[in-house]
C-alpha cells in the first residue's frame, strides 16, 4: 500500500523465472543499480540486512507429504520465527541439482537430489534474532536418532535421509539459499 516510485528500482527474479532461469543463469549476472557510494549487496539485502536476522528453511518432500508441514511450522513459530516468504514447489532435477551442487562430489548426491525430487516440498524464509544457529538448534541433529526431544527431526523426520527440514548453516548460505527461491518482491518488509 502506498506509494513505491520513491523506492530505487532492482533486478529481481519473478516467481515464475524459478523454473526456467537457474541461479547461476543471465539474472545472477546482471548489474545491480544503486547509489553511487553503496557498496553491493544480495538482492535480498538491499532494504535492510538479513544477515543474522533470517534464514533459509525446506520443508521437505517426506514431511510435506505427510502433512507435517503445518506441525513444523507451528513449532518454528512457537520458537520465535516468523514467516517472511513461503511457497509450495516440487523441485527439478535441474533446480535440486543447483541448489545442493556444493554437495556434488558427495556419495550421497544423486540420492539427496532423488529424494528432493520426489514430491513438493516447502521453502521458507524465516526471521528472528540469531536466526541460522538458532533454526538449526531448532530443527536439530540430521540423524534423528541423535536429535534433541522436542526438535523438528526428533518428532518430525523418518530418516538421516528423509529428515524433514533443510536449514540454512552461515549467514552467507541463508542469502544465497533464499535468492534461490525467492524474488526480493516476494519477502515480507518490516
Amino acid at each position: 500500500y502506498g506509494d513505491h516510485r520513491d523506492l530505487p528500482s532492482f533486478p529481481t527474479r519473478r516467481s515464475s523465472d524459478l523454473h526456467r532461469t537457474p541461479i547461476a543463469g543471465p539474472l545472477a549476472e546482471q548489474p545491480i543499480r544503486r547509489m553511487p557510494d553503496e557498496a553491493p549487496r544480495s538482492h535480498l539485502d538491499r532494504n535492510h540486512t538479513m544477515a543474522g536476522r533470517r534464514t533459509l528453511t525446506i520443508i521437505k518432500p517426506d514431511a510435506f507429504g505427510a502433512g507435517k508441514a503445518g506441525l513444523i511450522i507451528a513449532l518454528l513459530e512457537k520458537s520465535g520465527f516468523r514467516i517472511k516468504a513461503a511457497r509450495v514447489m516440487h523441485l527439478t532435477t535441474a533446480q535440486a541439482g543447483e541448489f545442493y551442487g556444493v554437495h556434488r562430489e558427495r556419495g550421497f548426491f544423486g540420492e539427496l537430489v532423488e529424494f528432493m525430487t520426489s514430491g513438493p516440498c516447502m521453502p521458507l524464509i524465516l526471521e528472528r534474532d540469531d536466526a541460522v544457529a538458532t533454526l538449526r538448534t531448532v530443527i536439530g541433529a540430521t540423524d534423528p536418532a541423535e536429535a534433541a526431544e522436542g526438535t523438528v527431526r526428533k518428532l518430525y523426520a523418518e530418516s538421516k535421509g528423509k529428515n524433514a527440514i533443510h536449514a540454512s548453516d552461515s549467514d552467507e548460505n541463508a542469502v544465497r539459499e533464499a535468492g534461490f527461491f525467492f524474488a526480493e518482491s516476494d519477502v515480507l518488509a518490516g
